[in-house]
């Protein structure tokens, strides 16, 4: 992994940089601790520059989220309960317990607890603006 990691970020330099800290974010095996040393240690050797190294990193890392909270967006809790009831949920053998089991906590059951605290902050609020 160490040589494709290095030829990578010496072939393409910052576009290298960027798809690898992106597959990094959509693909979790390869971790960003063995990717951005690398780059540091280029920053040295070839023409590739620090803030070169960290901007190109960031938006790598940004476009990777992107992609997840965009599948997460597409495949809500209902799109998840089809697809495990089906074929694919054949095929991996889950079931819609098996998603409330594992992934039991997810970011749209927080959404109504926010709201509340908001609507907690804005009464808590309106009360001092009146006395």
């Amino acid at each position: 992994m160490k040589s494709l990691i290095l030829s990578m970020m010496e072939q393409y330099g910052y576009p290298g940089l960027l798809a690898l800290i992106f597959l990094e974010h959509v693909f979790p095996p390869i971790p960003s601790e063995v990717i951005l040393p690398f780059g540091g240690f280029l920053t040295l050797h070839t023409a590739l520059s620090v803030p070169g190294v960290v901007l190109f990193a960031t938006i790598g890392s940004l476009a990777g989220a992107l992609v997840l909270y965009g599948a997460g967006f597409l495949l809500n809790r209902e799109r998840l309960t089809r697809l495990t009831e089906g074929k694919f949920g054949k095929i991996l053998h889950l079931n819609g317990e098996d998603l409330e089991k594992y992934f039991g906590i997810v970011p749209l059951t927080v959404i109504p607890d926010i709201d509340s605290i908001d609507e907690k902050k804005s009464r808590k609020y309106s009360k001092r603006g009146r006395k």
